[in-house]
């Protein structure tokens, strides 16, 4: 059994200063970390990458990922340091975070080794470069040593058009209008502003004359708007100024508006003009966001916990959670999280793969949540003080709210229910208690010390600790039962009738009277390369009657009849598995960088009745009919390699090399290893290709280390050059 990845829920972000965008259709884009999400109603990830994401584009209908040192496309990464970055159409531009150099590349229209081309460079700016913004053959460009740069990418001129006294936290160009929508506010009786649009038609023009081209720069203090920048003959009739008392935190603007968030002592304003400088609308808002995004009379606001959707017209808001989560708990896949705001939120996913979410709160919630628990249609939330509140999750009511009689120095680990959800049993680090909730009445408790984990299954409590011991406790009857483990315990699970304690190298099975039952060796050092996996092992897992899953800065599923090993996915970097939660068809995955979804994956079997010919008209016709499985398979019988190669280029489905049998996969493998070495090639079909083959079909590995050239160090060359470890194994569940 394997797992692929299914989608993630976002976090609070490491860093607040990420991008966000908000398109014609209302669709707001966000950054958690690593990940790029939507929202229409429902939440999806778009993409993602190894580090944490500044900034994003779109280019050809894929995301740009940027993060500080890397800027990721779909088909490739560029190693650079960024400070500032813009994209348009075949073009983007950066700004170097060493040397304060404005860079623009382009995107060739067909792949090569390359695949970007630097067309300029220029070092204008004496300190960072903070805003580019490139539109057509024009770039603009403005620095901490409050300076902005026009330039023209074709003749490579750069000239200064302002000076400004403050530092600009904003630039961009506008679109010059023929015609447009024109608005009214009308002041009604009761002092609210309406809005009217005149009239609907909008008609743009591009500004291809140079002496027609405008732009607005947003500094702390006010807002700029230049015309005829090429042209300064007539200084002051080109520029118009708008000054603030306060401080400008945040802008953006299109054809029509210019929106900026204003910051007043302890009050921040949203306030938004006509491109004409006159003010449309002003609002206070309950905090300062990190950064806007304008769509007419829609903006979208980057919160450090939240991203917020505002309607100015209708004056509604829409809020998409960016929490800290303090535990998460599922139920019939429904994934319920304690947050550090004290909201307890339910996510929900649907045939499309698309997160919904619930929010529940109570008013009287003393102390921070700490724990969750679901059952049935209810869920109980925790705090560190004790204070606990039950909730009916079809309605949202707290139906029942109080603290219990226990001394706070008792700090709580986790809470864990009865199967009717009738009692409720609260794990510290001193004692474990019985409470029957509706009632708030303490049933009984036990004394503990130095525990790792702790379960309630058929109503007992089985806990392990640090003394390597497994206990058995009966609240009812008082009754405890224990045994001592030889080695260091880990971790613990229980599932169908059998207690799982997880060692450094094996997992010991116990029946529910803890008499030994079996032990299943996880650590295959053949097999593992990492001497720290070896000697550390895993830090969690989870398990049912066919598969173990094993978690650290991978995932394994291991058969429990075989041992055989699969990693179906492997974390980034820093990534910290918090806790793990499997049901029969996923995982649930919470670390500091969110929480992961994966679903389990059929495994697709190549069919036997699949009509292969081994000729060449036969795998052409397969190729112009799109049949790539097909066509490979009759090119590898063929063994003709000009074929194996053209099935290899055309082909743009991975999926075939993961439905492929042994004897095949052999066969490919065999192929890829002598084309390399007759040809020294390093194209980048035959890396993708490897890189699947070397994840997905791990038994193939041994092909490859027989190279008389060094493909690990070319594979590694290749693989930091273009970026695909991320994305294949998110796109294709690899």
């Amino acid at each position: 059994m394997t797992f692929s990845y299914l989608n993630s829920i976002p976090i609070q972000s490491n860093s607040d200063l990420n991008d966000i965008y908000l398109n014609d259709d209302k669709e707001v884009y966000f950054v958690s970390n690593g990940s790029l999400f939507s929202y229409l109603n429902k939440l999806r990830e778009v993409d993602s990458c190894e580090s944490d994401i500044v900034k994003f584009r779109f280019y050809n209908d894929n995301a740009v990922l940027v993060s500080e040192s890397r800027i990721y496309f779909n088909f490739g990464s560029l190693k650079r340091m960024t400070t500032a970055f813009d994209l348009c159409e075949n073009l983007f531009a950066l700004g170097t975070k060493d040397d304060f150099t404005l860079e623009v590349w382009s995107i060739p229209d067909q792949y090569k080794f390359t695949l970007f081309d630097r067309v300029l460079k220029i070092n204008k700016h004496t300190s960072t470069i903070n805003c580019v913004k490139i539109y057509q053959n024009f770039i603009l460009s403005s620095g901490l040593d409050r300076s902005i740069f026009l330039t023209d990418i074709n003749t490579g001129n750069s000239n200064l058009i302002w000076k400004s006294k403050d530092l600009p936290v904003y630039v961009n160009f506008i679109n010059k209008e023929i015609e447009s929508s024109e608005l009214k506010i009308v002041q009604t009786e009761k002092e609210k502003v309406d809005f009217k649009l005149i009239e609907n038609k909008k008609k743009y023009i591009n500004c291809l004359d140079i002496d027609d081209l405008e732009c607005v720069v947003v500094t702390e203090k006010s807002i700029i708007k230049i015309k005829k920048v090429f042209n300064r003959k007539n200084k002051d009739e080109n520029i118009k100024f708008l000054n603030f008392k306060g401080k400008i935190i945040c802008a953006d603007c299109n054809k029509n508006r210019i929106v900026v968030v204003l910051q007043q002592d302890i009050s921040s304003e949203l306030i938004l003009f006509n491109n004409d400088l006159e003010e449309l609308y002003r609002g206070l808002l309950s905090e300062s966001p990190f950064n806007i995004s304008l769509n007419d009379y829609s903006v979208a606001l980057k919160f450090k916990n939240k991203i917020s959707v505002f309607d100015v017209q209708a004056e509604a808001l829409k809020n998409i959670p960016l929490p800290v989560i303090n535990d998460i708990d599922v139920k019939n896949n429904v994934v319920g999280t304690a947050c550090n705001d004290n909201y307890l939120r339910l996510y929900s996913i649907d045939s499309n793969n698309r997160i919904s979410f619930k929010e529940y709160f109570d008013q009287n919630f003393k102390g921070n949540s700490v724990s969750v628990k679901l059952f049935k249609n209810s869920a109980v939330m925790v705090s560190d003080k004790f204070y606990v509140s039950l909730f009916n999750v079809d309605d949202g009511n707290c139906y029942r709210s109080y603290n219990l009689p226990i001394e706070s120095d008792e700090s709580i680990l986790s809470v864990e229910l009865s199967e009717d959800g009738i009692y409720g049993f609260f794990v510290t680090k001193n004692r474990i208690i019985n409470v029957e909730l509706k009632k708030a009445n303490i049933v009984n408790s036990i004394v503990v010390s130095n525990l790792i984990k702790a379960i309630c299954y058929r109503d007992n409590m089985y806990y392990v600790n640090l003394e390597n011991e497994l206990f058995k406790w009966n609240p009812f009857s008082d009754t405890l039962n224990t045994i001592q483990i030889t080695k260091m315990v880990k971790d613990l699970y229980i599932e169908e009738g059998l207690i799982g304690v997880m060692l450094t190298k094996e997992i010991e099975f116990y029946n529910l009277n803890l008499k030994f039952n079996s032990s299943l060796p996880i650590i295959n050092k053949k097999e593992i390369k990492s001497i720290k996996e070896v000697k550390e092992g895993f830090d969690k897992f989870s398990f049912n009657d066919k598969n173990i899953i094993i978690a650290r800065d991978k995932l394994i599923s291991i058969d429990r009849k075989t041992f055989k090993r699969k990693v179906f996915y492997e974390f980034t970097g820093d990534t910290k598995i918090i806790k793990m939660i499997a049901t029969i068809d996923m995982i649930f995955v919470i670390s500091n960088k969110g929480i992961s979804i994966f679903k389990k994956s059929e495994n697709l079997i190549l069919p036997v009745n699949i009509n292969i010919e081994s000729n060449p008209d036969f795998i052409k016709t397969a190729l112009s009919n799109k049949e790539y499985l097909k066509a490979l398979l009759g090119s590898l019988r063929l063994g003709e390699e000009d074929l194996i190669v053209r099935v290899l280029r055309e082909c743009d489905n991975l999926e075939i090399y993961k439905v492929m049998d042994e004897t095949y996969t052999i066969a490919l493998c065999k192929f890829l290893v002598n084309y390399i070495e007759k040809y020294n090639s390093d194209e980048i079909f035959i890396f993708k290709i490897v890189d699947v083959l070397v994840k997905f079909k791990r038994e193939c590995i041994n092909e490859f280390k027989d190279l008389k050239c060094d493909l690990n160090e070319k594979y590694k060359i290749i693989r930091d050059t273009y970026f695909m470890l991320k994305s294949l194994v998110k796109k294709n569940g690899i």
